[in-house]
């Protein structure tokens, strides 16, 4: 059966949706994405807890994962990484700041201070 470019114009963009790979159990591939997810997930709760709230939860993802690096818990690094990660992406939601947006807007390639890839700041 022959299908046509138009269809595949059509059927590419759907079906490489992040939100459709999700659901046949592959990775989601971009921070908008996640940003997404997160947001149907939880953005009822989080826009009722606030911005300073919502913060707060992050900075103590971040000290649980200093924990777990002082503990050499591989475990427990992995899952306060992914922690931190959500609850970067809720405050951005709260925030209504698009995640990917900001980020490849300020780290376009290149390191945003010293403009090299790699990066060649003096180490502080």
């Amino acid at each position: 059966m022959q299908v046509s470019n138009d269809l595949y114009k059509i059927m590419i963009p759907t079906f490489t949706h992040p939100l459709y790979l999700q659901q046949w159990g592959f990775s989601m591939v971009t921070i908008r994405g996640f940003q997404d997810l997160m947001k149907k997930l939880y953005f009822h709760r989080d826009s009722q807890r606030g911005v300073d709230r919502t913060y707060i939860w992050l900075v103590e993802e971040v000290g649980e994962l200093g924990d777990a690096i002082i503990t050499n818990n591989r475990t427990a690094m992995e899952d306060e990484v992914s922690d931190i990660f959500a609850w970067l992406a809720s405050l951005c939601n709260v925030l209504n700041l698009d995640l990917e947006s900001v980020v490849t807007k300020k780290y376009k390639n290149l390191c945003p201070r010293c403009k090299s890839q790699p990066c060649k700041c003096p180490l502080v």
